[in-house]
């Protein structure tokens, strides 16, 4: 049964939703606009309905009882109308709230797609497009570092974007656990240079253009749902069977590929605890 805390919490994913389809011009679909105008208009006349009104006095004695029948008849009417207008405005905005809710997917897929096509785009131009321009920079310095920025504003949206998106899909995301929405090394990768992008970027996230180029050089695309824990156990385990099982104990700085070799190794599955019997 959803009580007034979760409904609290659900109109706020809600919210987050619909103004993460603004920021990248998605609609949120007829159903969900249907019902956010049906909310409206019932809410309107839930505060036209609001109060009671004033009673005029009886100007004959003699009509009294009449005269109060009617103001009773009127008064009820009015709170029947409030009351059904109320019930609608409430099941309408819950219909919407569900219906923002499941877009969510949709536009983490969205902000996803853009954000790859960014990454790949600055890795295509991080070798010749100037990070600062001088008084000697060229047109075409100034087209390429104009571009480049271009890009770091994407990244940053995409990264913003789905991290708010992130309690929508139930994902716990604290500290460096962010940075892995978007890390995703190469097999290629130093783990060092991988731990050391994780403490860095622990509180404060990547934002300047030297930022984005040290990340993406890292490896990276934007997670889907619940990937980014599994990108971080990942590492982790890597770090883990790479410190059990190989000669110097993982004081060796390795790629992440190699690091990867050593998980379900023999050596690593030797050196596990057993299970009790």
């Amino acid at each position: 049964m959803t009580n007034d805390l979760d409904l609290i919490r659900f109109k706020g994913w809600a919210r987050t939703v619909e103004l993460t389809a603004a920021r990248y011009g998605q609609p949120l679909g007829t159903e969900y606009d249907r019902m956010v105008q049906v909310a409206r208009e019932a809410n309107q006349i839930v505060r036209e309905t609001s109060g009671r009104l004033p009673v005029a006095l009886p100007t004959d004695p003699s009509k009294v009882a009449a005269h109060i029948k009617r103001a009773a008849a009127q008064e009820a009417g009015r709170g029947q109308t409030h009351a059904i207008a109320t019930e609608i405005a409430e099941r309408a905005e819950t219909q919407a709230t569900r219906t923002a809710i499941d877009e969510a997917p949709r536009l983490a897929a969205l902000i996803k797609d853009r954000f790859d096509e960014a990454v790949a785009e600055l890795l295509e131009i991080a070798h010749t497009a100037p990070t600062q321009l001088s008084a000697h920079s060229t047109a075409d310095d100034f087209a390429a570092h104009t571009r480049l920025l271009a890009l770091v504003d994407t990244l940053n949206l995409g990264l913003a974007s789905r991290s708010a998106l992130a309690p929508v899909f139930g994902e716990d995301l604290r500290g460096s656990g962010v940075l892995w929405l978007v890390l995703d090394p190469a097999k290629s990768t130093s783990c060092a240079a991988v731990q050391q992008a994780l403490a860095d970027y622990a509180e404060q996230l990547p934002e300047t253009v030297d930022d984005w180029l040290r990340v993406t050089t890292l490896g990276a695309s934007l997670a889907q749902p619940e990937q980014a824990a599994d990108r971080a156990a990942q590492f982790g385990q890597a770090l883990y069977s790479a410190g059990l099982a190989s000669p110097d104990g993982g004081l060796t700085d390795r790629t992440y590929g190699e690091a990867l070799n050593y998980v379900g190794s023999p050596a690593n599955r030797a050196m596990a605890p057993r299970r009790a019997l």
